[in-house]
């Protein structure tokens, strides 16, 4: 009995080792079942006799999973600045120790046109006739200073976001400051850009407190 065992267990060996290495492979997967990955594309054929005319219809099955991007759009901006220039704007906490100054050219009439320079602190806006250099200036942080600093920022930045930004300044006190005002402006040119920072620095904290005509001239900036 344990010959005939041995025998048996012997001859199931000789079987196995004659089999062919595929029949103990892994299944493959069916085709259009499987999860894909992003990006990844499966194609596949299958055929089917078809008895009544003898042909072989052969039929070619792709499909794929679209790769996720993200888009970031940025958006064109019509920013208009209301700023207070009355004469509360002029109550300061501090003096100014900038040695940081703009050069500004202009003109003015005395007997005659005639081109000068004048500069201002980027700090406290005080405005010098005769070069600083590094001077420490001699102005005062006041809430008007503060105003022109925070509105340079912000034009530097929308500037630097998106040169097709637009920016525009209505300054105002008992009524609307002109010179410290300006339109729409586009932040695509630097000739642009020192424009806005000229107005800014035309700022001056003098006279009363119109509201309404700050937001009435922002609201006409807006309107196309």
């Amino acid at each position: 009995m344990k010959k005939r065992v041995l025998s048996a267990l012997m001859v199931l060996c000789m079987v196995l080792t004659l089999l062919p290495v595929s029949a103990f492979a892994a299944p493959k997967p069916v085709p259009g079942t499987g999860e894909l990955q992003p990006g990844q594309v499966e194609a596949w054929k299958t055929a089917e006799y078809n008895e009544e005319t003898g042909n072989v219809d052969i039929t070619l099955h792709v499909r794929g999973k679209n790769v996720e991007t993200t888009t970031t759009t940025t958006n064109t901006l019509n920013v208009v600045l209301v700023v207070d220039n009355s004469g509360s704007m002029d109550e300061g906490q501090g003096k100014c120790t900038s040695t940081s100054y703009t050069k500004h050219t202009d003109w003015a009439w005395f007997f005659g046109w005639y081109e000068y320079d004048y500069w201002t602190c980027d700090t406290c806006g005080k405005t010098y006739y005769n070069d600083p250099g590094n001077h420490i200036c001699t102005g005062k942080i006041s809430k008007m200073s503060a105003a022109q600093n925070a509105a340079t920022v912000l034009v530097n930045a929308l500037a630097q976001a998106n040169p097709n930004n637009q920016v525009a300044i209505a300054s105002f006190e008992s009524d609307i400051v002109d010179n410290a005002s300006i339109g729409l402006t586009k932040l695509d040119s630097q000739e642009n850009r020192e424009k806005l920072i000229s107005t800014i620095a035309n700022m001056r904290a003098n006279g009363g407190t119109s509201y309404t005509a700050g937001l009435q001239l922002a609201q006409g900036y807006l309107k196309p």
